[in-house]
């Protein structure tokens, strides 16, 4: 009995040490959201966004498109440093992080032959999006 209630304890504290993520973005979410992200802000202007958090992708078979939701964040990168090769992804959040430097995107995309299709929008971030999102 003193082992079951061991193995008991053990899983319910895994379990609230994970609380806060279920999964990790696969590597075509991050892709995804990156393709909205310079939909709306092309990085040919500052300053550069970059993807800070995906809090969702849900994708629908029946119309064939994925849904994320994420928190975008100004970055350290200039254009003219992503002209020189430096990837977008390896850009640094702004060290300020004021609710001016981030965005909340919801976004639909849709995979095609060309690559990804995207259609969303962004607000401006809230606090509350500022929270881990619980799973």
């Amino acid at each position: 009995m003193h082992m079951l209630s061991t193995v008991c304890l053990f899983f319910l504290c895994c379990h609230f040490s994970y609380a806060g993520r279920h999964w990790l973005p696969s590597d075509e979410e991050v892709d995804m959201a990156y393709a909205c992200l310079n939909m709306a802000f092309p990085t040919t202007r500052s300053p550069i966004q970059i993807v800070s958090r995906i809090d969702s992708a849900i994708f629908d078979p029946r119309e064939d498109k994925t849904t994320l939701e994420f928190l975008a964040a100004d970055s350290t990168c200039t254009p003219e440093m992503l002209a020189e090769g430096i990837d977008q992804r390896s850009c640094e959040e702004v060290g300020d992080s004021t609710l001016g430097n981030y965005k909340y995107f919801t976004c639909t995309v849709r995979k095609t032959q060309q690559g990804y299709q995207p259609t969303g929008n962004f607000r401006p971030a809230r606090q509350n999006d500022m929270l881990e999102i619980d799973g």
